[in-house]
């Protein structure tokens, strides 16, 4: 890479006032190399980038594009970049941003916001070889997925917090669970009761219940699983695609639900957690998408960043 490019390179990274707004949608990433490396990279990169979900049709979490590092420049605003570079084989494109971007011989993995435009994520992975990115890989595959998927989550709460707020359930929730929560607008009470609430909007369909269970010695999902089928009018939780994770602030439950009136179902997403005042028991809050035929992630998504920015009134979450 000639001089030229490089100094240009360093202006448009350190001397750039007034960046532009990042391109894209919230879960697009682009992955960034070299020719030299995709060949080394994509067989150890590839389960992470290319997971899915079950909504139950299988969707791809991240809306994926390869990008040689040749061509960064036509892309470098879009929302999630993700930096890779092998120092062997050598090339001068990958290695030169990564020098540019992280301090590579420090950082072997790296994550930055907002470099080239405001509300971007840019990862930067910077191994030696296929052996070390596979070490690294290995360490740190939970951190990454996690960055990018905080980073997703935020982005579609900052969407949500621009509709105006529906008032009264929030008062309605304040009141009955001491609970917080941004609700916009459009949803409406379905059913309330002493220890549950279900509230909705209209298509697409999504749903959101907050409810207290009991510990017991029984399995949180069962518990979970019986409280919603209790409440939930002909709300059924189905035994495919169920997953359990446990958190040091909170129990994650997913999987797909069937609603038996209308015939139809999708995806639900839950978090069940300690309750200060009532050590006996979770708060629960759970969210239900259903749209026919299209995309459900990204709707999914939309309720998961307003349950997990959830919080106590009086106690602080």
């Amino acid at each position: 890479m000639s001089k030229k490019i490089a100094y240009y390179l360093l202006i448009i990274l350190f001397s750039c006032n007034k960046m532009p707004d990042s391109k894209g949608d919230s879960n697009d990433l682009l992955v960034v190399t070299s020719k030299e490396d995709k060949d080394f990279i994509f067989p150890y990169i590839n389960e992470i980038i290319y997971s899915t979900i079950n909504t139950p049709i299988e969707e791809n979490i991240y809306n994926v594009k390869w990008i040689d590092a040749s061509d960064f420049f036509n892309y470098k605003h879009y929302k999630n970049i993700f930096l890779i570079s092998l120092e062997n084989p050598v090339d001068s494109t990958a290695d030169f941003l990564i020098d540019k971007i992280a301090d590579s011989k420090n950082n072997n993995l790296i994550a930055i916001d907002n470099v080239f435009a405001n509300d971007q994520l840019v990862v930067v992975l910077n191994a030696f070889d296929s052996i070390h990115l596979k070490e690294i890989l290995d360490k740190n595959r939970g951190w990454i997925t996690n960055t990018i998927n905080d980073k997703v989550l935020d982005r579609f709460f900052t969407i949500n917090n621009l509709n105006d707020f529906n008032d009264a359930i929030i008062d309605t929730l304040k009141l009955k669970f001491d609970l917080s929560l941004n609700i916009d607008e459009n949803y409406k009470i379905l059913k309330n009761d002493e220890n549950f609430i279900w509230i909705g909007r209209g298509y697409p369909y999504r749903w959101l219940m907050i409810n207290y269970i009991n510990k017991d010695s029984k399995n949180i999902f069962d518990l979970f699983i019986k409280s919603i089928e209790d409440n939930g009018k002909n709300v059924v939780i189905s035994d495919y695609f169920k997953s359990i994770e446990y958190n040091s602030n909170y129990i994650k439950l997913s999987g797909l639900y069937e609603h038996k009136e209308s015939e139809t179902g999708g995806p639900f997403i839950a978090y069940c957690y300690d309750d200060d005042l009532f050590k006996d028991q979770y708060y629960c809050i759970s969210g239900y998408v259903n749209n026919p035929g299209k995309s459900k992630y990204n709707l999914l998504k939309q309720l998961e960043s307003v349950i997990i920015n959830n919080r106590k009134v009086s106690n602080g979450i």
